[in-house]
């Protein structure tokens, strides 16, 4: 299986320079492939190169452009569960820490915005 969408197949194939000359132009960063509902960053999780850096960067790119971590394919996957499914260890290690960071700062954020008097 194969993605559908360019911004997807950039992810998938590892073209870091396609996928950010394609965000620069405004392509959404959770564009959904029409057979599978994965987003670009679910394909990038489906790793089994060695290209860590640039799956990285690429990774980074996507959620500084919007990627939304909490997304699902049409199997209930997330990005998340893909690549502790299948992805190179270095790279599957990799997710798990910037989810956690992602899952972090959402957590602060929501318990900052709370009014002061809600937290006594």
């Amino acid at each position: 299986m194969a993605p559908k969408t360019d911004l997807s197949a950039y992810a998938f194939y590892c073209a870091p320079g396609d996928l950010r000359k394609a965000l620069r132009r405004g392509e959404d960063p959770n564009q959904r492939d029409p057979e599978t509902q994965r987003t670009p960053l679910m394909w990038l999780c489906e790793m089994f190169d060695h290209h860590h850096r640039s799956r990285k960067r690429m990774f980074r790119l996507l959620v500084q452009a919007g990627a939304d971590l909490e997304l699902q394919d049409h199997t209930g996957m997330t990005a998340l569960d893909i690549a502790q499914q299948g992805a190179i260890k270095m790279f599957r290690r990799f997710v798990e820490r910037e989810y956690g960071r992602r899952r972090a700062v959402v957590a602060r954020r929501a318990r900052d915005a709370m009014p002061s008097s809600s937290l006594q």
